[in-house]
């Protein structure tokens, strides 16, 4: 066995280096067995970084990595929780897709796609605005809500297809020039929305009107959306 050379060995300690370890300090680590929580002492990891015997533990927040969604094109997450219970926070700075304008029409943005398997969505907050680039449906005021599958359609308003909105109801717009929409809700379809493991995974922004003549192109989404959801298999 290779020996080591110290700067200093003492009763009280060592030092490494610029690193001075005392008595007190090594005595946190003693005796504890790898993967475990030992009182007024220290906690030691395993191999695959777990430990338990925790009883109390306070922190600020908790973000996880467990089990979580994927945010789509132009949307950042950032997931809370503990890789059960989840609130994801989307933030979104993306486009609608081409709007002809002159009649009725419904779209979508995907926002997020939950990962494979049974969730429950308990509740759901977004605070969105459209924002126009061609200067025509400014003064529209289309209805614009979540849900799992993507509006599409001659259609002035989401109701018509319960999946169009069964996350957030559709809301009305102010505006299509930057106003945002605000609404906080329990899931339209249910308290809370279950989702199988076969059903849609994904949670889209979808809006509808009878747009202004001309429409636009690539109108501007921006904000947040909130997620609160459970995995359950």
């Amino acid at each position: 066995m290779g020996e080591t050379n110290f700067d200093k060995v003492a009763a009280d300690g060592i030092r490494i280096g610029d690193a001075d370890i005392i008595e007190s300090e090594l005595e946190q680590i003693d005796g504890i067995t790898p993967g475990t929580v030992l009182a007024s002492k220290a906690v030691v990891v395993d191999a695959n970084k777990d430990a338990v015997g925790f009883r109390d533990i306070g922190v600020r927040e908790s973000k996880t990595t467990g089990n979580v969604g994927t945010p789509a094109t132009g949307v950042t997450a950032v997931e809370y929780g503990d890789g059960r219970n989840h609130q994801t926070v989307l933030t979104v700075n993306a486009a609608l897709p081409a709007i002809a304008g002159g009649a009725n029409l419904g779209v979508g943005k995907l926002l997020y796609t939950l990962p494979a398997g049974a969730v429950i969505v308990e509740s759901a907050h977004m605070n969105l605005s459209i924002t126009q680039t061609q200067g025509n449906i400014n003064a529209d005021t289309p209805d614009g809500g979540l849900g799992t599958v993507i509006a599409s359609g001659a259609v002035a308003t989401l109701d018509g297809t319960p999946t169009f909105e069964n996350i957030i109801t559709g809301q009305t717009f102010n505006d299509c020039n930057g106003t945002a929409e605000v609404k906080t809700a329990i899931p339209t379809a249910g308290v809370p929305l279950v989702i199988e493991a076969a059903d849609a995974h994904t949670i889209h922004f979808n809006v509808a009107d009878l747009w202004a003549a001309s429409g636009d192109a690539a109108a501007a989404l921006a904000g947040t959306v909130v997620i609160n959801w459970r995995f359950i298999n």
